[in-house]
């Protein structure tokens, strides 16, 4: 009835969304109310990641789809499901965490063309987050769909590309190769992926077309093994009795790796 009245006032475009509905016989009250509460009690949100596999509408996501088709180590290696990846998945990112780091990119694009969208240096975190979330929506306002997936698809293979010697494996179907990546190294892990779209777009926001250079030499210059100091206690627990060590997955640890980058960029 809402819906109707809605659509009578003004706003005919809701009698084209699309709503799921299951419909279960009618068994008298005693059945809607159990019903009712199995739902209500029981109900799980979905991931993030699926949630976005199905999302229509949000601008950002749309893009990031696309972005999944242009790239070629993305291209049916996202995984759609879940927001984490197994240890042997031949997958290499989730959708989740490529949406957050293409949110990032876009904001990086964003304030490079204008850098006074940039919150003061003073600013708090929350501060930052909403001037951040102001220069998105106003790139996007601003720019074709399309045109913005090309930039972000190329922002991402900019990243890609210093460390496409890992990748190999990976781009030639190697079994087990993604895994084994994610096994040895910090960069192929959400926060990995996470940290570096980070610290790309404070570069693009500080070198403006000099970021690619900057970038590559920095991520050249760093071991990215998860053993490796630089990482140790931050963006990794190691273990030195048993030789393993498991991924931090922290935005301090994040927010590291991503000064850790831009630090060292030259």
């Amino acid at each position: 009835m809402a819906a109707i009245m809605a659509m009578n006032n003004g706003h005919p475009e809701i009698g084209k969304e699309e709503v799921p509905v299951v419909v279960v016989p009618y068994q008298g009250p005693s059945r809607v109310r159990q019903l009712f509460s199995d739902l209500n009690l029981n109900a799980k949100p979905v991931s993030k990641t699926t949630g976005y596999d199905f999302e229509s509408r949000e601008p950002v996501v749309l893009i990031t789809k696309a972005v999944a088709e242009r790239v070629e180590l993305f291209r049916g290696r996202v995984n759609r499901h879940s927001n984490s990846l197994g240890r042997t998945s031949a997958q290499v990112i989730t959708l989740n965490t490529l949406v957050q780091g293409s949110t990032v990119l876009i904001c990086g694009l964003a304030l490079r063309f204008h850098p006074e969208m940039a919150a003061p240096e003073d600013s708090t975190r929350q501060q930052v987050k909403a001037a951040e979330d102001q220069a998105v929506k106003e790139y996007l306002a601003e720019k074709d769909r399309a045109q913005v997936a090309n930039e972000v698809a190329s922002a991402w293979e900019s990243i890609i590309t210093p460390f496409s010697d890992y990748w190999d494996s990976v781009m030639a179907g190697d079994e087990g190769a993604a895994g084994k990546l994610r096994e040895l190294y910090v960069f192929p892990h959400g926060l990995g992926w996470l940290g570096i779209t980070e610290a790309t777009s404070e570069l693009m926001a500080k070198y403006g077309d000099d970021w690619q250079d900057k970038f590559a030499n920095s991520v050249t210059s760093l071991a990215w093994a998860g053993s490796d100091r630089t990482w140790i206690g931050k963006a990794t627990i190691y273990n030195e009795d048993t030789g393993v060590y498991r991924v931090n997955n922290t935005r301090p640890a994040i927010d590291d790796l991503a000064k850790t980058v831009v630090k060292t960029a030259r």
